[in-house]
């Protein structure tokens, strides 16, 4: 059973129970955790939603609506990004978690996409912990990607 490093966040039961229901074994990686030793023993790196990057950190003044995650989330997560790379783990990225990757990969967002990109997709749902959502828009994936390689049976 593959060890999959899941970064702590306020949602974390939900992606432990989607880990665990694929036959992943779930390790929660704490902010205050030395990152030297973070990610021994794990298979994967599980990136997950939560509050904003800092826009400091890809050289932007926070935006009206920027809401910061936790204190210290974002160095830890960029540092492990740096681990898991240098490892060659993979990563998967969810939410916060592809924009924290983005970022540590020298990449910039658009902090607030409602105002800055008026024409763009709803990427809000509220829905409670716990509870199925509908789905917020459409993917494509593509068929000869290695997405698509592991998910074919599902697709």
């Amino acid at each position: 059973m593959p060890a999959i490093g899941v970064t702590h966040c306020r949602k974390l039961e939900d992606y432990r129970q989607s880990v665990l229901h694929v036959g992943g074994d779930v390790r929660v990686l704490e902010p205050s955790a030395d990152i030297g030793h973070a990610l021994d023993g794990v298979d994967g790196l599980l990136l997950t939603g939560g509050g904003d990057v800092d826009p400091k950190l890809y050289g932007e003044a926070p935006h009206a609506t920027f809401e910061g995650a936790e204190p210290g989330r974002d160095a830890f997560e960029i540092a492990l990004i740096a681990a898991a790379r240098e490892r060659q783990l993979p990563i998967l990225a969810i939410c916060r978690g592809i924009q924290v990757l983005n970022v540590a990969c020298g990449g910039t967002l658009v902090q607030d996409i409602p105002s800055q990109l008026p024409y763009a997709l709803t990427h809000r749902l509220a829905v409670p912990p716990h509870q199925a959502a509908e789905r917020a828009h459409e993917i494509w994936i593509e068929a000869d990607s290695l997405l698509a390689r592991l998910m074919r049976e599902r697709l």
